[in-house]
């Protein structure tokens, strides 16, 4: 049990409890009797002790140094067990999957449940005349089924010509049929007539001119009922109204070519065009509802400048082998261009699968895009809005990239998506592209020789994420790259599955802001941030990074640019908690700023914060559990403020030498509120010249496997308002030439052993400088005080010296007593002053 509240000191009760004492140190009167905890000692018990605790002659009794104050962050306050000192961090909300009518949840291991299209587990290939659509249980007929005889079914009261091929010299009736569409067509029509295809195979390009509105060109069936162009298109729809039904295309340079408004496609199967399968001229529109396009030799279906399209129940595969850099299963390009695809499916190509360019509008509803290259989804100065979208299996063309999304000059509205299988990157969001992802899947993206990035975010581009698992991206999750480039999220689900170089999220000069944030199994860091980067984290949790190759398996990690985290833990990584790394001399200092965070050791002996260049602040924190140094700052520029601050367990697993609070090579180091409980290690280490710390409200208590404070090599410390309790070897002290110590209001007590003998609670050694005022040194075992070596320094004022074999050591050659007698009172030491040698403790 833990208690951070009134009072800092404690002393063990047992293995399993820790409570509150001011027997020691406390808001008690001046002159309590240490050993006892009793009132100001009387007349008789000065008396009693002037010949052996109290240098002769009355003095005035000492005040008692006051308690530090408490930590004033109120989930550290109250923790009753160190594991639990940490905020409450809200859990990502998962991907909210709601599957469409046919599509059904599947899950995989740990990852969210998805949607998937195919209900038998992959799409079928389909005999001629049939398709498998997103959302069905297998291959089905395209359009109409096949009639028993060799006509289309034609309603009552439908005008109907009928043609058979090869047929000659008929008026186009049932019973004498003319021979080409061409031949119907100048037999005249109306609006509503049925042209009627027979089964069979019909040779010829057929042109419906604008006079011809309203007129269908109906099939048997696209199983049975065949158009072979003779050149050119297979249809040319030049007139409105225009229906094509139920036939199949077998080449040509196109299969359909819209010239006119309204026209319609039912069950119709193009394979194997020179150019596209369906091409929407500018100013046309379409609907095609039902429709299977294989092997187009460049766009499956295009649509052109101010046209409109709408694609329902469509299958597109195998695309763009005449021309595979541009083109697309589906391809919307141009100013007032506008396109609808809705239950479809379309791959099997080295091309884009769906593009959406130079102006044009589009919507997706129930799109599965598969097997392509360069790009499932492209978008190009364009305004997409797409929902139950599945992307997967996107490789590189040669010397090219694979985006599942590859976004340009756009803005798009996407949810219910999944990619997965990417060779690149699952989402590239660029050049001023405005994104928003709502409930997404993005995993297993991975390539050979390049960075593989879940969602890439770069050239002043934005993204918004909310509810967005990103699982098993090979080197980074979330990258923002470049200027004015922003990321926001909340609900965010990132697990590693890769080997780095970053695994998690990664900021280049850009701004990520993200929420509810989720990072576990990342290899390399779990957040990188570079170049003038800005990124926030508000609830996030990081757990379990491990090193890659070229990064530590750090939490957290910047070498420039701005780092906010608040109300978040980071439990279990590899590598430090938080990673102020040195970087090129040329860009500026990195800043962390910490607020409510729990860091959470593994015993791999890593650091909480490890500061070797930039700023670190960090209010109501905690570092629990084994590291090699809660907080290690060094190097010139490297500056930690601390504020509220608990470290329990400070430890390594090896049990080599640990420092909870290193500070060296130029560093700066500042400290209020701060709390040490229960580490086997060096409490606070100072070291170098240029290296300075400055504590108040500091409490350090043991058992510790080391010293408690120490200034080393010129270090410079002032603490007030200190509690040392537990150190081994020595309390408080400094060591060599420049070195000082400066104590206001400081407690140290019950200093045992090292592994040399020596136990001191306050010292000055080789040269170094140490003063005290307003202090209790007691219960060592060895020296109270100790002086030791030439130029050494140590004056203290105002303090109590009590339970210590030895009051005060003084092994500097003709030390001066007074230096230790100025308001100092000498209580229950087996001796008071000594100046025999001994040994003296060792410089950590």
């Amino acid at each position: 049990m833990l208690v951070v509240a009134g009072t800092w000191v404690v002393s063990a009760c047992d293995d399993a409890t820790i409570r509150m004492t001011d027997a020691r140190v406390g808001p008690t009167d001046a002159g309590v009797d240490a050993d006892t905890g009793g009132d100001e000692p009387d007349a008789a018990d000065a008396a009693d002790a002037s010949d052996a605790d109290v240098d002769a002659g009355p003095i005035d009794p000492p005040e008692r140094p006051a308690d530090p104050a408490p930590i004033g962050a109120a989930w550290i306050a109250g923790a009753m067990d160190p594991a639990s000192a940490r905020p409450t961090v809200a859990a990502a909300e998962l991907p909210a999957m709601v599957c469409p009518p046919g599509w059904i949840a599947s899950s995989r291991g740990d990852d969210p449940s998805v949607c998937e299209p195919w209900p038998s587990g992959a799409h079928e290939a389909c005999d001629p005349g049939f398709v498998h659509l997103p959302g069905r249980p297998g291959c089905e007929r395209l359009g109409a089924d096949c009639p028993a005889g060799e006509w289309p079914v034609v309603a009552a009261g439908e005008a109907a010509l009928y043609v058979r091929a090869g047929a000659t010299g008929g008026d186009g009736t049932m019973v004498s049929p003319v021979g080409t569409v061409t031949d119907a067509l100048a037999l005249g029509v109306r609006a509503g007539t049925v042209i009627a295809l027979a089964k069979g195979t019909h040779v010829g390009s057929v042109s419906i001119p604008a006079g011809a509105s309203g007129v269908i060109l109906r099939g048997a069936c696209a199983a049975e009922t065949t158009l072979v162009p003779s050149s050119g298109a297979a249809v040319r729809a030049g007139a409105a109204g225009v229906a094509i039904e139920n036939v199949r295309i077998e080449g040509g340079l196109q299969g359909v070519v819209v010239a006119a408004l309204d026209v319609v496609l039912r069950g119709i199967e193009i394979r194997d065009t020179t150019d596209e399968g369906v091409l929407v001229l500018s100013g046309a529109s379409l609907v095609a509802d039902g429709i299977r396009v294989l092997g187009a030799g460049t766009d499956g279906i295009g649509v052109a400048d101010v046209a409109t399209a709408t694609i329902r129940r469509a299958e597109i595969l195998r695309f763009g082998s005449r021309d595979p850099v541009s083109r697309a299963a589906v391809r919307c390009h141009g100013i007032g261009t506008r396109c609808t695809v809705e239950d479809a499916g379309v791959g099997d190509a080295g091309n884009d699968g769906i593009a959406i360019v130079d102006g044009a509008m589009a919507t997706l509803r129930r799109v599965v895009i598969e097997g392509t290259q360069s790009a499932g989804l492209y978008l190009l100065s364009s305004d997409t809005t797409a929902s139950d979208l599945v992307v997967r299996d996107v490789t590189r063309r040669a010397a090219g990239t694979a985006f599942g999304l590859s976004v340009h000059f756009s803005a798009a509205d996407l949810t219910r998506l999944l990619v997965e299988r990417t060779e690149d990157t699952g989402l590239h969001i660029a050049d001023m592209s405005r994104v928003q992802l709502t409930d997404g899947v993005v995993r297993d993206v991975a390539a050979d020789g390049t960075l593989a990035r879940g969602i890439l975010v770069a050239e002043q581009s934005r993204i918004t994420l909310s509810r967005v698992a990103m699982l098993r991206c090979q080197d980074e999750a979330l990258a923002s790259d470049g200027e004015s480039s922003i990321a926001s999220g909340a609900d965010l689900w990132i697990v590693g599955g890769g080997s780095g170089p970053i695994g998690g999220v990664s900021s280049d000069a850009g701004s990520l802001t993200l929420d509810e944030m989720r990072i576990e199994g990342v290899a390399g860091a779990g957040v990188v941030v570079r170049g003038g980067a800005r990124v926030t984290l508000d609830e996030a949790t990081i757990v379990g990074t491990h090193a890659s190759s070229d990064w530590p398996g750090a939490a957290t990690m910047a070498t420039a640019g701005t780092l906010s985290v608040r109300d978040s833990v980071m439990e279990g990584n590899e590598g430090p908690g938080v990673w102020l790394a040195r970087a090129s001399p040329s860009d500026p200092p990195a800043e962390a700023t910490l607020d409510d965070v729990a860091i959470v050791g593994d015993a791999s002996g890593a650091e909480g914060a490890r500061i070797e260049r930039g700023r670190f602040e960090a209010t109501a924190v905690s570092f629990v559990g084994s590291f090699g140094s809660a907080v290690r700052a060094s190097g010139a520029g490297a500056v930690v403020s601390l504020t509220d601050v608990l470290a329990v367990g400070v430890a390594r697993s090896d049990g080599s030498p640990s420092v909870a609070f290193d500070v060296g090579e130029g560093a700066t180091f500042d400290a209020t509120r701060v709390a040490l409980y229960g580490s086997s290690a060096h409490g606070l280490v100072a070291r170098g010249r240029d290296v300075s710390a400055t504590l108040l409200d500091v409490s350090i208590v043991g058992p510790l496997d080391g010293v408690g404070l120490v200034a080393l090599d010129g270090a410079g410390i002032e603490a007030e308002r200190v509690a040392i309790e537990g150190a081994t070897g020595l309390g408080a002290g400094a060591f060599g030439g420049e070195s000082t110590l400066l104590l206001r209001s400081a407690s140290v007590l019950d200093t045992t052993r090292d592994t040399g003998g020596a136990a001191v609670g306050i010292g000055a050694f080789d040269g170094a400088v140490v003063s005290a005022d307003g202090f209790v040194s007691g219960g060592a075992l060895e020296c109270g005080l100790e002086v030791e070596g030439a130029g050494s320094s140590l004056d203290v004022v105002n303090g109590y010296v009590e339970r210590n074999e030895l009051g005060a050591c003084l092994l500097a050659s003709g030390y001066d007593e007074a230096r230790v007698r100025d308001h100092v009172l000498y209580v229950r030491n087996g001796t008071d002053v000594d100046r025999e040698a001994r040994a003296t403790p060792a410089a950590p």
